[in-house]
């Protein structure tokens, strides 16, 4: 199966489950309890093993490094502008919060970010866009998992409940991590002639976009209109306008420039809503912010991305 056919079986197996959730939202009791059941059996049973494979098949070169350093980058710049945007629109307590980390995580990976870095540039900006998606994963198990427990909890952030928070089922995919770097460094992978990696990781994404529908709900009036707006300036003026300062100030090129840049335009990340519900922190307003922001970077975004990209290309030597 080739790069085209399996992104378009990524996307049949995110928008069709995010439709059945919102439609069997009502008709599930519990609707709540189940929704956060599929979200700990991607993360207890089939995260741990995709991650562990991925990493121990990984080739890491100075390219790689820089691309997922920006991950961190990306992030903190989304961190820095979300909490300046929640001082502006007066949120507080759990839309605080949600809107803060839809801010900081963005939408890297191969459905989003990865798959625009090969229209744009090919297989191997592809493979490189992974480094990046490795990144935020290292930020949400080793840093937001622990911190949305601290606050899930009502506790002062100590470092003996921060290590719960790391220690905790829910973090689980950390065992795939140490085991995929354990790994690599003294055996190499084997080659499996059977698609059991993409069936995984069909099942990974259907499980979650099955839970983001059955969080997602219409909102009637324009009450949230700046929310939105503050995301989108966010995520598409702020934090690549930084990104790509810094790029420029550092003199990094070839596909480690031409990536980073790419990724610093990504919408909100499906994780940050996954999270929000795994630890109930206000995930319906979170859900919004999702499908909006993505929507708004489909029709506003990708067409002036996939238009310049033959110059950004040029730009940055590829």
């Amino acid at each position: 199966m080739n790069i085209v056919a399996k992104y378009a079986v990524l996307q049949s197996v995110s928008i069709l489950p995010f439709i059945a959730g919102y439609y069997f939202r009502c008709r599930i009791k519990s609707y709540e309890q189940f929704r956060r059941k599929i979200i700990l059996f991607n993360l207890i049973f089939l995260e741990p093993v995709v991650i562990f494979y991925s990493i121990w098949g990984i080739d890491v070169d100075k390219t790689a490094l820089w691309i997922f350093s920006a991950a961190f980058f990306i992030a903190l710049c989304g961190y820095i502008f979300g909490k300046i945007f929640v001082r502006i629109l007066r949120l507080k307590g759990d839309d605080s919060f949600a809107f803060v980390l839809t801010s900081v995580m963005s939408n890297t990976g191969f459905t989003m970010g990865g798959f625009v870095c090969f229209l744009t540039a090919g297989e191997k900006a592809l493979a490189y866009s992974y480094f990046c998606s490795l990144g935020l994963a290292c930020l949400i198990y080793f840093l937001i998992f622990p911190l949305c427990y601290v606050r899930e909890r009502g506790e002062k952030l100590k470092l003996s409940v921060f290590l719960r928070g790391i220690l905790r089922i829910n973090n689980f995919p950390i065992v795939g991590f140490l085991a995929g770097v354990t790994a690599r460094h003294y055996f190499n992978r084997p080659q499996i002639n059977i698609p059991l990696l993409d069936i995984m990781v069909c099942i990974l994404v259907a499980g979650y976009f099955y839970s983001l529908g059955m969080v997602f709900e219409f909102k009637r009036g324009s009450a949230e209109k700046f929310i939105h707006a503050s995301e989108f300036i966010i995520k598409f003026i702020l934090v690549p306008a930084a990104v790509i300062s810094g790029i420029l100030f550092l003199g990094i090129e070839g596909y480690a420039g031409y990536v980073i840049m790419i990724e610093s335009f990504m919408p909100c990340a499906v994780f940050s809503v996954v999270t929000l519900v795994l630890y109930n922190i206000s995930p319906e307003l979170s859900g919004r912010i999702f499908a909006i922001n993505t929507a708004a970077f489909f029709i506003f975004i990708l067409p002036l991305i996939l238009l310049f990209s033959k110059k950004a290309a040029c730009l940055f030597g590829l």
